[in-house]
């Protein structure tokens, strides 16, 4: 019967296949949170469930600062070759190119934003870590001349991880190169913002990436424009200062005395260069006693601030500008000594931002002079003491010192720093610090000091043992 029996009819079964694009979906790398793309892109590729903000390619930048159909871009086709023969460098462009699609770790052209004209380069990290060779400078070069020719202003988006080891020294020259053709900038005038994302780093960020207009830490180039204050209204705060710190102020070296009735034979600026860089052939001297001797005859100024040491093979000046910013940010009076120099050698020698003055490089030089004589004290040692002599006449809340080569017996370790730091080691000068990574490791960890605190930044454990 009906009423107690179902009667079944036979039914077909359609089952329809969805199909999920591949790239429907997003991961955050900070929190793991996964999600649709679309929600990642209207959130300006920020994670919708942490904040974190992850890269921005480079055509997403383009995309965001100019204008609809505005872009046209530059030397599109100008690409790397192998100059130095380095192993395995046309592979790794070629690699380098199927990844991120451009012939080179940057995108340079013109457009507009709201209708203005403006140049814009855009670094590409996905293509060899943004790294700086000979065709990343001469395309920021020829950009660069482009916006003073016409008077454009010029926007930078820096990412990078500094020179590029395939190229040598010809990719660490990209660093004068581009930063002679920014300084042209602020003679003709001409606005420039550089926009640092994460990473910038190395010689990107020691040249043009933090030498842009905008008011502030980055807004310098270490020329002989930059205006010089009186060196006596700096000796009379550095008085001020050191009793604000409880800590002794050091003696006024802005105008070194000959003392005992000496004669000073006075060196011009240029006669002073003339003498250190002919000290520059001098063999590397495994001792700190020519720095110290220098020192002593100073009154050692290094012991008239407190210092941040930055020693490693990779990162050090980076670290140095990043440590030196955040510092002045809190209102503190830095120094920085670092090396080395692009144009002057003055620019090894900072203090917020203004480097030594010709006059007083020059005194100082005079003043050592027969004593680097007779200690037969290398460039760098001079420098190293002339340096400290500086920092300290100009009265620096504290110092940011760099180290030259090593560490254990390199000049600068004759401080004993707040803190010391190891930035990222590599096998570098297998001659004189050994030929692997522990040996080299041992050699720049020795700017550690007993009782104060220290920074590797090396996750490997056979590098951080000998840090540690």
């Amino acid at each position: 019967m009906a009423w107690f029996k179902k009667e079944r009819k036979p039914r077909t079964s359609e089952r329809v296949k969805l199909e999920i694009p591949a790239d429907a979906w997003e991961k955050c790398d900070e929190c793991g949170h996964i999600d649709i793309k679309d929600r990642f892109v209207r959130a300006l590729n920020v994670c919708p469930n942490c904040g974190h903000h992850r890269r921005i390619s480079a055509q997403e930048y383009i995309d965001l600062l100019l204008d609809e159909g505005s872009w046209h871009e530059l030397d599109a086709r100008l690409h790397s070759t192998d100059p130095l023969h380095f192993e395995n460098y046309p592979q790794r462009l070629e690699t380098a190119m199927q990844k991120a699609g451009p012939l080179e770790a940057v995108r340079t052209g013109y457009g507009r934003l709201d209708g203005m004209p403006l140049d814009v380069a855009v670094m590409d990290f996905n293509f060899m870590g943004g790294s700086m060779g000979s065709v990343v400078g001469e395309k920021i070069a020829r950009l660069t001349r482009r916006s003073v020719e016409r008077h454009v202003p010029l926007v930078i988006v820096s990412a990078s991880g500094g020179a590029r080891m395939q190229e040598g020294v010809l990719s660490l020259m990209q660093m004068a190169k581009s930063s002679v053709e920014i300084a042209r900038l602020r003679s003709a005038r001409v606005p420039f913002i550089s926009i640092l994302t994460n990473p910038t780093t190395g010689g990107v960020s020691a040249s043009y990436a933090q030498a842009d207009d905008r008011p502030g830490p980055a807004a310098r180039f270490p020329d002989g424009r930059v205006p010089v204050r009186a060196w006596d209204d700096r000796r009379s705060g550095a008085a001020q200062r050191a009793a604000g710190h409880h800590r002794p102020a050091a003696p006024s070296h802005g105008r070194p005395a000959t003392g005992g009735g000496c004669r000073l034979t006075r060196l011009s600026f240029e006669d002073a260069c003339r003498f250190l860089f002919a000290r520059q052939g001098s063999r590397i001297k495994w001792s700190l006693g020519p720095t110290e001797g220098l020192l002593d005859v100073l009154g050692h100024p290094e012991r008239h601030f407190p210092a941040i040491h930055v020693a490693g093979t990779n990162g050090k000046g980076s670290t140095c500008a990043f440590v030196a910013i955040e510092l002045r940010a809190r209102g503190l009076r830095v120094g920085v000594y670092t090396s080395p120099h692009l144009v002057s050698v003055r620019e090894r020698v900072e203090v917020d931002g203004v480097p030594i003055g010709e006059e007083a490089f020059a005194e100082w030089t005079s003043f050592l002079r027969p004593h680097i004589e007779r200690l037969d004290a290398s460039f760098f040692e001079a420098t190293t003491a002339i340096a400290f002599a500086d920092l300290a006449a100009r009265g620096v809340d504290v110092a940011v010192i760099e180290v030259g080569l090593g560490g254990r017996l390199d000049s600068t370790n004759v401080i004993t720093p707040l803190v010391s730091v190891v930035t990222k080691i590599a096998r570098e000068h297998t001659d004189y610090l050994g030929t692997d990574l522990a040996s080299i490791a041992r050699e720049k960890a020795g700017i550690a000091k007993l009782r104060r605190s220290g920074k590797c930044s090396s996750r490997r454990r056979s590098i951080g043992a000998p840090v540690a």
